[in-house]
């Protein structure tokens, strides 16, 4: 009977060691359950990591077309601004500005009363002109056939032998003396030069009028 006390009371204390040793073995296990959690968590951060530390990928280069010659030179002719031809102003004929105290007489062309040309360029011999201008130079010796130098505004300048200071009048009827006489004064005559003249001769007048012009 004793016996049998004992083997229960032995069976009794196995089986409470096995059951503490079950449970002693089995609370580990949980504690072994948080290292493989946070293994779960290292692996999750490292996956994205690996994710993150992806290269990105490099923009594809589109390439770029260089420009063609006819390209260029199209580009060239639109930057270039159309010049329009300037129309240049025509000049209208100058007329030589006749100096005051000649009035309305023409100091060239063809004198409407006689057709005779006014202060012309050329002079041959045996022609018949009218010399319009300033007396620029004069020699009364002799009073009787003095020589006057009259220049046109043209710049041309005709020498004659005229009539007798005596018969010499301004065109309003009035007379000098022949102290008075002096350049500057204005005049115009007929002048004809001799047929059998060269042109180095002096021209002749008879009809020199002297015109008061204003300086």
């Amino acid at each position: 009977m004793r016996n049998l006390y004992w083997i229960v009371t032995l069976f009794l204390g196995l089986m409470l060691l096995a059951a503490c040793g079950g449970s002693a073995t089995e609370e580990p296990a949980a504690v072994n359950e948080e290292p493989a959690a946070v293994a779960e968590e290292e692996e999750t951060v490292v996956e994205e990591e690996e994710a993150v530390e992806e290269p990105m990928e490099e923009p594809t280069e589109v390439p770029v077309e260089e420009p063609t010659e006819a390209s260029a030179e199209t580009e060239e002719e639109m930057e270039e601004p159309t010049e329009e031809p300037m129309e240049e102003p025509t000049e209208a004929p100058v007329e030589e500005a006749a100096p005051a105290g000649f009035g309305d007489l023409p100091l060239s062309g063809t004198d409407p009363e006689t057709g005779l040309e006014i202060n012309p360029d050329m002079i041959n011999p045996g022609d018949t002109f009218i010399a319009r201008g300033i007396v620029i130079s004069m020699n009364l010796t002799p009073v009787t056939e003095p020589e006057f130098l009259i220049q046109a505004p043209s710049g041309t300048k005709y020498r004659m032998r005229t009539q007798a200071l005596a018969d010499m009048f301004f065109d309003d009827g009035t007379q000098w003396k022949p102290h008075e006489f002096r350049q500057g004064v204005g005049a115009t005559a007929t002048v004809t030069l001799d047929a059998s003249a060269s042109l180095s001769d002096v021209s002749n007048t008879e009809d020199l009028i002297l015109i008061i012009v204003e300086e």
